[in-house]
């Protein structure tokens, strides 16, 4: 093969390598977010420091002692029941002290800060490494909790 060839090949390969950098599109993955899960759940998708992390979640849960009813229909507010964006109000003493309770929270494992998420949001990687879900409850009180929310993560 000619050294032109092989050049016109080389440049040919790099071209649509770039091309397809450029018009890549992003990933999406789903967790299952159970509000039992004291501590929270590992999501399995990494991010680095600087990235955007955006999420959008759905479900109803409670995480209040008293239970509502099974054959009671499950509505945002109805007998106990509310969505990602929680319905307690803060008061401090939370996984994530500034965050609503029984809210969506999400922090970039190894780096101690829990950011409120509820229905949709987006913030910036504080570190580098895997998106942790959790319920924003008393720590040690997630036993009674019933339901789980399902998360669409955008992966970079």
């Amino acid at each position: 093969m000619n050294s032109k060839l092989m050049t016109g090949l080389a440049c040919a390969a790099m071209m649509s390598a770039c091309m397809s950098v450029a018009n890549a599109k992003a990933l999406y993955f789903i967790a299952d977010v159970p509000s039992t899960a004291d501590g929270g759940i590992d999501s399995g998708v990494s991010f680095n420091a600087g990235q955007t992390v955006s999420v959008k979640a759905q479900g109803l849960i409670t995480v209040t002692s008293v239970q509502p009813e099974p054959a009671k229909p499950q509505a945002d507010g109805s007998e106990g029941y509310f969505t990602p964006d929680g319905a307690l109000g803060p008061d401090g003493s939370g996984t994530a002290p500034d965050c609503q309770l029984g809210q969506l929270i999400g922090t970039i494992s190894g780096t101690g800060v829990w950011h409120c998420l509820g229905k949709k949001a987006s913030f910036v990687a504080d570190g580098t490494g895997d998106l942790i879900l959790a319920i924003n409850d008393w720590p040690g009180n997630y036993s009674d909790n019933l339901g789980d929310f399902d998360v669409l993560i955008e992966a970079p």
